[in-house]
């Protein structure tokens, strides 16, 4: 991002929305489950870029790069650990080409999954401290870390990303409700993770993930009452919901734009989408966004070739028409006649002109419209 604006200062000017779901727009371009979702930064950059491309057209103004699993520990699994370094500074690379220099590309970072629990805490601490350090050098804006499970992961992340680089943080947790002996509260509280994230330096705080738009709605609320920090929402679409029976899905462009508005009115700064959140839907949220804060756009325009054109000669009038050959050196007479009505000109219209033209009149003259009546 430019230096015009930094992003913690755009947060507290308006809100600023971010994308959707990378992870989904891969699979529907036809790469399956099984793959390395951020080694394709590397074997096939175009899609990825293709997928930036597709949020940016949908109003954008924050991308994060395709970084969520690119980790030591994950990356393990696929046998791509000593790839970490060219993974992650390509995914940063291919947002940041795309996005250019007014849109904000954010590094994301995502837990360290299975593969981390039988590590010490200093490996814990190493294993988040190297990407955050990969994405302050490759030029991002900031450091999103995002579906946290484990409140004491995430401070961990935060710990290490504030050790390692001063990137803007932001910091997100994936709620879930218990449901627990008819018990509907969270499984962890959200002023417990906002007091946990305050303490430790986060600069952002908030929800992503989780069951959906209609729980990050009960957890904002919760949340924006408990800190003064910015706030973010990024829900996923969430599950189906039993409605006269039927199990659907209520995931529409126009659904995932009414909770944002929600979210908006519960103070978030930050709103955009998680998993199954599509182009359309961030489209959608955009459209709600511009009604009520319109943006201003950069626009470079190229200054035009100036087009070279051969200087001609005027036509004289004499040469244009016979009435001009003989203006000036002949005595002319034009008589107007008054268009007729309808669409087929009558006889005693097309009578009168030939008689005046038998009777040496040089020309005959149609009035537009006279008397305001509609005529051929």
């Amino acid at each position: 991002m430019s230096d015009d604006a930094s992003f913690l200062e755009t947060l507290h000017e308006r809100v600023v929305l971010g994308d959707g779901a990378m992870g989904t727009e891969i699979y529907a371009r036809g790469v399956f489950i099984n793959r390395c979702y951020d080694e394709l930064n590397l074997s096939n950059p175009a899609l990825v870029q293709d997928v930036h491309r597709s949020f940016l057209a949908a109003g954008s103004e924050l991308i994060e790069a395709n970084t969520y699993g690119a980790n030591r520990i994950k990356l393990t699994a696929h046998g791509l650990e000593d790839r970490l370094a060219d993974i992650f500074t390509s995914g940063v690379r291919l947002a940041r080409e795309v996005a250019g220099p007014d849109i904000f590309v954010s590094a994301s970072i995502g837990p360290l999954g299975p593969g981390g629990q039988g590590l010490s805490l200093k490996e814990q601490a190493a294993a988040y401290a190297e990407p955050a350090a990969l994405a302050a050098e490759s030029g991002a804006d900031l450091i999103f870390l995002e579906t946290f499970h484990s409140l004491l992961d995430l401070v961990r992340a935060v710990e290490s990303c504030r050790a390692t680089c001063d990137l803007p943080l932001v910091a997100s947790f994936s709620f879930h409700r218990g449901f627990i002996m008819g018990s509907n509260d969270f499984l962890v509280q959200p002023e417990d993770v906002v007091e946990a994230l305050t303490r430790v330096g986060a600069d952002v705080v908030g929800a992503n993930c989780g069951d959906g738009p209609h729980t990050t709605l009960d957890v904002l609320e919760k949340i924006t009452a408990a800190t003064d920090k910015p706030v973010s929402a990024f829900p996923n679409v969430g599950g189906p919901a039993l409605i006269e029976g039927r199990q659907m899905f209520l995931s529409s462009p126009e659904y995932m734009a009414e909770y944002s508005r929600r979210f908006v009115q519960k103070h978030a700064r930050l709103i955009g989408g998680c998993c199954g959140v599509t182009p359309a839907q961030i489209k959608e949220v955009n459209t709600f966004l511009l009604s009520i804060q319109p943006r201003s756009v950069r626009v470079s325009l190229a200054e035009p070739e100036p087009e070279v054109v051969a200087a001609r000669e005027p036509v004289p009038l004499r040469e244009r028409s016979p009435w001009g050959a003989r203006l000036g050196t002949d005595f002319m007479v034009s008589v107007e006649l008054d268009p007729p009505h309808g669409l087929n000109p009558p006889t005693a219209s097309i009578e009168a002109a030939k008689f005046l033209k038998d009777n040496g009149i040089d020309a005959v003259n149609i009035a537009d419209g006279p008397r305001a009546m509609a005529r051929m």
